[in-house]
């Protein structure tokens, strides 16, 4: 069985970047003396082991985000409702078929 210290690490090979909700409640204790420790370090809203943000590695992170094409909405919430009532009645005649 894994340690709560043992447990955050994993967590910080995974996501380089932990916010406090992304933390157990039985970690805050372990989180603490890494931090004492100095192999966690808080940065504004975010804890980090190791993977502190340079210039060029927040402008490689910007960069990725602005390529990525993320999709906000369904495609079908940007079509008209009449469009919709259509597609769901042709729908529900292949149903009966």
């Amino acid at each position: 069985m894994d340690t709560p210290a043992e447990r955050l690490e994993k967590k910080f090979k995974r996501k380089h970047r932990l916010i406090e909700s992304d933390i157990g409640k039985t970690e805050k204790a372990a989180l603490q003396r890494l931090l004492k420790e100095g192999r966690v370090v808080r940065v504004r809203a975010y804890y980090l082991a190791g993977y502190e943000p340079t210039v060029e590695s927040e402008s490689e992170r910007i960069l990725q985000k602005l390529l990525s094409r993320p999709n906000l909405f369904r495609r079908t919430a940007l079509r008209s409702p009449s469009a919709r009532l259509r597609r769901t009645a042709i729908l529900s005649d292949l149903d009966t078929l």
